[in-house]
Parts: structure tokens; sequence; C-alpha cells
């Protein structure tokens, strides 16, 4: 895929409504490119279910399908790819079951973005660039990260507290998109919320 103004969501941990799925089908028509789901506290069973939902949707637009943490549950639905953390399994033993699929892994600093990518990952997560709810242990990079995307050389998304008013600076530090949880999926009309985000990506 072409890594340039990705709008990427990640699912926040919810219970399942039909509202849960009216509004990720929402943002995907909206124009998001990448879902990722990401539950760090289903058990098995129910996240295979939801995952294989959310899969049919994103062929259903056309969209890549990424899955956090759990390779097994990648594998079952036959995800697009898989995104792991500083303390998930290791990104060599990951690419021995995904072969060609893509591969993210998140991070915080200089130094975890080379080694990620000397290791092979096809993206980084690189966060938290705001404030956020989701990822409150982590230091805030905001102004460190036009320094990483010059170091590294696989694409950069933005995660954490980001707005449709930090858009356009942010890209222009060498970001190549940006992910959202609530800026889309707390709102009203994801549609629309994304939307927004995909003309300032343009």
């Amino acid at each position: 895929m072409k890594w340039s103004s990705i709008l990427y969501l990640v699912t926040n941990e919810s219970v399942e409504t039909p509202m849960y799925y009216q509004k990720i089908e929402s943002a995907l028509k909206g124009g998001v490119d990448i879902l990722q789901i990401r539950e760090k506290t289903m058990e098995s069973g129910n996240f295979y279910k939801r995952a294989k939902n959310l899969r049919d949707l994103t062929k259903k637009y056309n969209k890549t399908f990424i899955v956090n943490d759990r390779l097994d549950i990648a594998l079952a639905v036959e995800a697009d790819g898989l995104h792991i953390g500083q303390k998930d399994l290791p990104i060599e033993l990951c690419r021995k079951y995904l072969n060609n699929k893509m591969i993210g892994v998140s991070v915080s600093n200089i130094s975890q973005a080379k080694e990620a990518s000397q290791k092979g990952a096809d993206y980084l997560g690189l966060g938290a660039i705001y404030p956020t709810g989701s990822k409150a242990d982590y230091t805030l990079l905001s102004e460190e990260i036009a320094e990483i995307a010059k170091t590294v050389n696989v694409p950069i998304i933005g995660i954490g507290g980001i707005k449709l008013n930090h858009v356009e600076s942010l890209m222009n530090k060498g970001l190549a998109g940006i992910a959202v949880i609530s800026a889309i999926l707390g709102k009203e009309d994801p549609y629309k919320e994304a939307k927004k985000f995909k003309n300032i990506l343009k």
C-alpha cells in the first residue's frame, strides 16, 4: 500500500453494540485507510468474533485491517497485519508466521524507532504525541517527530491525542499519517469526522 496521508483508526475498547459496528462502518466510508482492532482485556473467543466481523467490514470497503498484539487472532481472521508493542512478541517471531503481511511496532523514542526499523517493521506507531487517556504513561513526543522521521526509513504513524487542528503541522514534520480513536469514534457522526481528517491529510 502507499504510505502517504494515511488515516489510521484504532477501535475503542467498548461493549459490543449495533452502534459499535455502525460507527466503524461510517468511519470507513468517510475515508479511514487502516482499521486496527485494539482489545486489551477481551477473552479470546469474543476477540475472535469481533475481529472477524471487522475483517468482513474492511473487506467490504477494501480497507486494510490490523490486529493489535494478538498474533493468533491476526492469523485466525486472515488480517492484513499485526501491530505489536514493546512488551509483546518479538517482531522476528511474528514475521515467521506472518510472512509478507504487515507488521507495525509501537515506539516512543528514537532508539526504539531505530531498533524496530532495523528488525524489519513495515511501519511505526509513534506516540503519544499529545496527552491521551489510552496512553497515559507515555512521554509526549510532539517535539521529536521530525528527528525520528529523518532517522528511520519506514513510514511513521503518529498517535496520541491528535485533533483536527494538529494534523497539518504534524504531517509537515514527516509523518506518513495519523492515528485516532476518540476523535472519530467518540463523535456523533464518525463519517463526517473521518471526512474532515481525510480532507486535511490530502
